[in-house]
């Protein structure tokens, strides 16, 4: 089940003193937060109702723009659900309205489309999405064998052979992007462990005070097993070197949510090197084709991804 909740985040405010006005997310207590564009400050936010207090001059229409959002979410959602494949990294992209698809014309070639597709990714420098985007078409348009292919040419037959090509050729598609990944930010991640921390204390007390032997023996159990304790020292000290580690950990996985954010880590980290890259296919190695050759069915075969993208450092001086 996935719920929504519209809140001000007061974690960073901008030079004007507003705070970002979120859509809070949660599927499987796991949560994420898409931003509505609109920024109040504390005095005009009404916390009860979740929405801009009527004492702000443009309340009506901030208080719009946040439904509209909302609603927007809800039906990005539902649609993902109905669909088998929600995940936040899935839905940030159906939110994403940075690249507006053109108009499709049913007579219209499939390559022209495609290439104005990219070019408005490239101009947005929306680098890695492009090149995903260029690699597939050109394994669609090697599979059909016609330069002028139109939308018209491509039915579900064409669709579905297609794609027994694939899986005959061994295709392999590896990326280095997942948008699945879960990932926090320093300021999520230091949250999550407080609220972490908070619940092992008031649990450790709980266990102290207990005196039924059962209950306590469960209580302890618990602590015992649970993932913060690894946080403490034999001495019931916090280890700031695990929480540091933590905090490293998840910003880390942050960047390979996208190919541009991996390659906006890359060039921060060290001046002296330029990150490039490039695509190359790879065919399925011998313990690949058995898995295939086993009972797998072709969902499973489906989630293999398309194409690869390596990178490479060079090295420049001066």
């Amino acid at each position: 089940m996935v719920t929504y909740k519209v809140l001000l985040d007061t974690r960073r405010a901008k030079s004007d003193g507003t705070y970002s006005v979120q859509i809070r997310i949660t599927a499987n207590r796991i949560s994420s937060t898409a931003n509505t564009g609109v920024f109040v400050k504390k005095e005009f936010w009404d916390e009860a109702q979740s929405k801009v207090f009527n004492t702000h001059p443009n309340a009506p229409l901030l208080n719009r723009k946040i439904t509209e959002f909302y609603l927007k979410v809800q039906k990005a959602v539902i649609e993902l659900e109905s669909e088998n494949s929600f995940s936040f990294g899935e839905l940030k992209g159906r939110l994403s309205t940075n690249v507006v698809a053109p108009k499709i014309n049913r007579v219209q070639q499939f390559k022209e489309y495609a290439d104005q597709l990219i070019s408005d990714m490239l101009a947005i420098n929306k680098a890695g999405n492009s090149i995903v985007y260029q690699t597939a078409t050109n394994r669609l348009m090697g599979y059909a064998g016609n330069p002028k292919l139109k939308f018209t040419d491509i039915t579900y037959t064409f669709l579905e052979g297609f794609k027994r090509q694939l899986i005959k050729d061994g295709v392999k598609v590896n990326s280095i992007s997942n948008s699945d990944i879960e990932a926090k930010t320093k300021e999520e991640s230091l949250a999550y462990l407080k609220g972490c921390f908070d619940t092992y204390e008031l649990i450790r007390e709980l266990a102290v005070k207990e005196k039924n032997q059962g209950s306590k023996d469960m209580l302890q159990n618990f602590l015992d097993k649970s993932f913060i304790s690894t946080f403490y020292t034999s001495k019931m000290r916090v280890n700031e070197f695990k929480v540091d580690n933590y905090i490293h950990e998840d910003r880390v996985k942050g960047y390979y949510k996208s190919f541009d954010l991996l390659q906006e880590a890359y060039k921060e980290q060290d001046k002296q090197f330029t990150p490039t890259y490039s695509i190359e296919d790879y065919a399925i190695g011998d313990k690949d084709r058995i898995y295939r050759q086993s009972k797998v069915t072709i969902k499973e075969q489906q989630k293999e991804t398309i194409g690869f993208t390596k990178f490479r450092s060079k090295q420049t001086y001066g």
